[in-house]
């Protein structure tokens, strides 16, 4: 992540901000399952028991939706 905020800061990309954001908040969020493993494997636990896993589905479509929103972006400011 420091790499990241490094890169932001010494060079010229336009927009960059916006990537390194995004990237440092996902960082931020995998190291935080990472260290509490087991109260994440207990939450996707039951959300596959109840309601038949529509919740999983549903944050599925959502990040889905999301990471194509970024590419798009990619895209367009580049």
């Amino acid at each position: 992540m420091a790499f990241t905020w490094y890169q932001h800061l010494t060079s010229e990309i336009s927009y960059s901000l916006v990537m390194t954001v995004l990237f440092s908040l996902t960082a931020v969020k995998a190291m935080a399952l990472i260290v509490d493993y087991k109260k994440f494997q207990s939450w996707v636990d039951s959300m596959l028991k109840k309601e038949k896993g529509k919740n999983i589905v549903l944050i599925d479509i959502g990040v889905g939706v999301f990471g194509l929103l970024v590419v798009v972006l990619a895209f367009y400011v580049y």
